[in-house]
This record gives structure tokens, sequence and C-alpha cells, in this order.
């Protein structure tokens, strides 16, 4: 049996991720901030044996160490690391001057480094595993070549999301040079923009346009498959399969 962790897998695209490795036969360790939601719980009905429903705060390193005890006492491996919990600020939009710069410590804290702290702990299991992939979920945000190419006249100024992202870009850059010796392929994509809670205001033309959880979820999976084991290729990529420019 192969094993997959996921954070931030009570709802949208973690929760579609879970379905989509439970239904390929993996045992999933779901990991939640709080308490997950019925969907999950739902889940793990079906799949009694093989989704495991962890409480992890990848924004406190002592949980996230306790949440990889559990873990280590039902395997001594794991195939993939999937890290998928992040948060988009409230105010995110807003223009500097009308922006709390201290806040923006808790995205990075989450998004940034809460990927980190998941990864410290799972690189010891990924190198007893057969697949040996870390995917981190990141955004079209991260990359300085798309923000850059966007139209000026947008009012728009995510910037604690879009400096998580980047971050989380340049870390997982500097993590492929240290894993390549394990044959752990590590792995950065934009999910495309999903019908999720992140976007739920979204409306007009842009509502329209999001794509589904389930969408990303299998074009994901199949980008995971592709990929395993080329470690010297891109790492950042559209769910599509299109190399992303960062």
């Amino acid at each position: 049996m192969k094993y997959v962790l996921i954070t931030g897998s009570a709802h949208g695209l973690g929760l579609a991720l879970t379905k989509k490795y439970l239904q390929e036969g993996y045992m999933v360790f779901g990991c939640v901030n709080r308490k997950g939601t019925e969907d999950l719980y739902e889940l793990r009905k079906k799949y009694t044996k093989r989704l495991e429903i962890l409480a992890m705060d990848i924004s406190n390193t002592e949980n996230v160490h306790n949440a990889f005890k559990t873990i280590q006492e039902e395997t001594e491996r794991l195939d993939l690391v999937i890290n998928n919990a992040g948060i988009l600020p409230r105010d995110s939009g807003l223009p500097l001057e009308e922006t709390e710069v201290d806040d923006f410590l808790e995205t990075l804290n989450i998004n940034t480094i809460g990927a980190f702290r998941v990864i410290k702990h799972a690189i010891p299991l990924l190198r007893k595993g057969e697949e040996k992939v870390i995917l981190n979920v990141s955004s079209a945000g991260g990359s300085l070549t798309h923000i850059t190419e966007l139209d000026t006249c947008q009012d728009d100024y995510p910037y604690a999301y879009c400096m998580s992202k980047a971050a989380l870009n340049m870390g997982s850059a500097i993590l492929q040079r240290y894993c390549r010796g394990d044959g752990i392929k590590v792995l950065c994509v934009h999910p495309g923009v999903m019908k999720t809670r992140m976007n739920e205001s979204a409306t007009g033309q842009a509502a329209e346009a999001l794509i589904l959880p389930e969408v990303s979820a299998e074009s994901i999976y199949h980008l995971v498959q592709n990929n395993r084991g080329k470690l010297d290729g891109p790492f950042f990529y559209q769910y599509t399969g299109e190399v992303f420019p960062y």
C-alpha cells in the first residue's frame, strides 16, 4: 500500500485530493486544522481502514511534531506529501497604505513556513517510500513573471498571499537541491482558480471561469505520476501539466 499525507484536507482542493487518492488505493493521512468537515467524515465511513483524520495546525511546530508521532505509529514511510493548507488574508487586495503589514506574518507562517514544518518531519519517511514526491500547492500569484505581466490598472494588491507563495516556490527550489540525492522529487503547482471558499466573493465572468476542485485534483494526480523521479526537470507547473514561469 502507498501512503500520502495531505494538509488542508477538510474542504476544497484538499478534500478533492483526499477523495482522488482514496479512489486510487492509497492510505491517506488527512490533516485538518481543527475537527474537519462532515464531507471528510463521510469519506472515512466509506474508507474506514484507509483514511485517518489527523489534527495538524501547520502554524504550530509542536502540533506538527505531535501529529507525526501519530503517523509514525501507523507507518515507517510516506510516498507522497501534499502541502495544500493555506490562507488568503481577509484584507488581501487592499493598497499598502490600508493594509496591516504585521498581518503578513500570519500568512507567511501558514502558507510558507507551515509547509516546511511538515516537510522537515516528512523527509525521513519519504526516503523510505516508493514514489518519493513532495507537492507544494502554490499559485500563479507566486510567479514574478505572472505578477509583472498583469494589467497595471487591475485594482488588486495581494501582497501577503503572493509573497508567501513566491517564498514557497523559492524554498521548493532549494529543497530540490537538498533532496536530489535521496531521489525525492519536489513539485510546485498552480492549481487553477477554483470554486472554493477562497474565491467565494467572485462574481460575473470571474465566477463563471472558476473550475471545480475535482478537476484540479484529477490533473494534479497525473502531474505527480508523470514527474516523480524527474529530479532535474522543471519544478513549477500549471495543474494542466504546462511548465509555469516563476
